[in-house]
């Protein structure tokens, strides 16, 4: 699916039919986005604005829907490059190291390292940094993390080009 009108309706259709089936009773689900498509910026830079989307489509279709968490397991479409072109040797240079992004873990070691820095910062960060990111929990920092190598990743396979337009929503 590459257009936004067809995306959330095919989730308000799901959300509604998960509504039904719970015949009457709440209904607390996890939206994952999922897929190739060429929404994945938008879903990945602007997940603010993709939860609010979410969010406002469960709220529409009942009171008795709650979104859980939302999560954004997207990718960009493969670029157009043949066999041959200059652009193959390119599109593989930046796909090796898109996966190696994609396999990087930080060790115990250096969350421990980033969570000392991060706690001499913390007093001098806006009050919503703060609220948004405890450095003293490892979950927060894993899940900074893996939005940073997403981010990175967005800039590999798609260029700064796929930042025009608008702000990265925090």
């Amino acid at each position: 699916i590459d257009d936004e009108n067809e995306a959330l309706s095919l989730l308000g259709v799901e959300l509604t039919a998960a509504v039904a089936r719970a015949d009457g009773l709440l209904v607390a689900t996890r939206v994952v986005l999922q897929g190739s498509t060429a929404l994945h910026s938008d879903f990945s830079l602007r997940s603010a604005r993709t939860a609010s989307i979410v969010r406002n489509c469960a709220a529409a279709i009942s009171d008795d829907l709650w979104i859980e968490k939302i999560l954004v397991q997207t990718s960009a479409p493969a670029h157009g490059a043949g066999p041959g072109s200059p652009e193959e040797g390119v599109d593989d240079l930046l796909s090796s190291l898109a996966q190696q992004l994609d396999e990087t873990q930080l060790s115990p070691e250096a969350l421990d390292r980033i969570s000392a820095e991060s706690r001499k910062l913390s007093n001098r960060l806006p009050k919503s940094v703060r609220e948004a990111l405890d450095p003293a929990n490892s979950e927060d920092l894993e899940a900074a993390a893996g939005e940073a190598r997403d981010y990175l990743r967005l800039l590999l396979m798609g260029g700064p080009d796929q930042l025009a337009g608008g702000e990265v929503d925090q």
